[in-house]
C-alpha cells in the first residue's frame, strides 16, 4: 500500500517537532511497506523493508512501522507521540520491543520498530493449540514460565523506571526467535515516578477483563501494583493458550470481583502456577507482589520443573538482568 492510502484526503498537521526526536528520525524514502499485519482501533501496522547505505553498500533490513489511522482525531494522534516518547524515555531492554528510529516531521507518523517473527503472544498460544511443523509452538510447561519470567522481567524495568505499562495483555507482547518475547504497546504507559500513581482519563478506552479493580472504578487510580494484577491474566492466557479471561461477564464483573470470584484453576495448570495469579489478583494493592517477587518465584518453578540446569543471572538481580536459557533448555 502506499503513502497516499495511508494519508488519505484528510492531512492534519505535523507533530511538532520534539528535540528528543531528531536523532531517531528516519526518512520515510527509506521505507518500504509491505502487507498490513494488524489493525487496531487507533492504528495500522505493516511489515516493511528499510533500504540504506552502509558505507556506500545498499542494505536491508526487515523491520515493522506502526502509524495512526489516517482519520485519526487529536487524541489518538496524541497517544501516538505519547507512545514514541514513552518508548524512547525507557531505553533499551532484552524484554522490551527495540525502537528502530521515528518519522514525526510528516503526516502519518511512523514508529518504527524491530520485527518480531512469531508475532503477538496471543495469536502465538492460540497457534500452539494446532499441531504445527515448527517446534517452537509446541509450548512444555518449562516454555510458559520462561515466557512468564521474561515478561516479569521486561516490568521490572517499566516499573523501575517509574512507569505503568497500563495495557499489559498477551496481544500486547511479542514473540521473536528462540522463544524470546518483548512487551510492547506503551500507548497506555505512564510516567507515575513523581506521586506514584495515575488516574484514568475519562475518555481513555481500555479493556477491562484485563485491568484491576482501582483502574475499573470511578477514580480511575492505578500504579505499577494495577500491571501486576494484568500480569497475572496474561499468566492465565498463558497457562490456557489464550483463552479470554471472565468470558460471559462485562457489567457484572466488577461485583463478581469485589466478592471474590476469581478465574478457577485453569485444566492441567500447576497448582504453584495457579496461586501465582492469585497473588497477581488480590483485591488490595499493598497485597499484591512486586514484579521482582515474581519473577523470582518464576525462577523457582522453572528450576523445580526442570531436569537440566538453565543459565542463571548474571550480575545484581535487582538490575533485572537475567540471561534467558536457549528453547528446550
Amino acid at each position: 500500500m502506499g503513502l497516499s492510502a495511508l494519508q488519505g484526503s484528510f492531512q492534519p498537521p505535523p507533530v511538532p517537532v520534539r528535540p528528543q526526536f531528531l536523532k531517531h528520525e528516519v526518512d520515510k524514502k527509506e521505507l518500504e511497506l509491505k502487507e498490513e499485519i494488524g489493525r487496531g482501533a487507533f492504528g495500522v501496522v505493516y511489515l516493511a523493508t528499510r533500504h540504506k547505505n552502509l558505507n556506500g553498500f545498499p542494505t536491508e533490513e526487515t523491520v515493522v512501522v506502526k502509524t495512526v489511522h489516517a482519520y485519526a482525531g487529536a487524541q489518538e494522534r496524541a497517544t501516538f507521540v505519547r507512545e514514541i516518547e514513552t518508548t524512547l524515555d525507557l531505553g533499551k531492554h532484552q524484554n522490551l520491543l527495540g525502537l528502530v528510529g521515528c518519522c514525526t516531521t510528516s503526516h502519518p507518523p511512523y514508529m518504527v520498530t524491530e520485527y518480531m517473527p512469531y508475532g503477538d503472544l496471543k495469536e502465538f498460544l492460540l497457534k500452539c493449540r494446532k499441531r504445527l511443523k515448527d517446534s517452537t509452538y509446541d509450548l512444555e510447561l518449562l516454555n510458559k514460565y520462561q515466557i512468564a519470567r521474561q515478561i516479569a522481567n521486561g516490568m521490572i524495568f517499566i516499573s523501575q523506571a517509574g512507569y505503568v505499562h497500563g495495557d499489559l495483555a498477551a496481544r500486547n507482547v511479542l514473540v521473536g526467535e528462540d522463544l524470546v518475547v518483548k512487551i510492547a504497546d506503551f500507548g497506555l504507559a505512564t510516567d507515575v515516578y513523581e506521586r506514584g500513581y495515575q488516574r484514568q482519563d475519562a475518555e481513555q478506552k481500555i479493556p477491562v477483563r484485563w485491568m484491576a479493580p482501582e483502574r475499573l472504578l470511578r477514580e480511575g487510580r492505578y500504579t505499577s501494583k494495577s500491571d501486576v494484577w494484568s500480569f497475572g491474566v496474561v499468566v492465565y492466557e498463558i497457562a490456557t493458550l489464550g483463552n479470554v479471561p471472565y468470558p460471559g461477564l462485562d457489567r457484572q464483573l466488577m461485583e463478581e470481583l469485589r466478592g471474590g470470584y476469581r478465574e478457577p484453576r485453569p485444566e492441567d495448570c500447576p497448582q504453584e502456577m495457579y496461586d501465582l495469579m492469585l497473588k497477581c489478583w488480590q483485591w488490595e494493592e499493598d497485597d499484591r507482589p512486586e514484579f521482582q517477587q515474581l519473577y523470582d518465584q518464576l525462577d523457582d518453578l522453572m528450576a523445580d520443573c526442570s531436569e537440566v540446569s538453565y543459565l542463571e543471572p548474571f550480575g545484581d538481580p535487582d538490575e533485572a538482568t537475567a540471561v534467558e536459557a536457549p528453547e528446550g533448555v
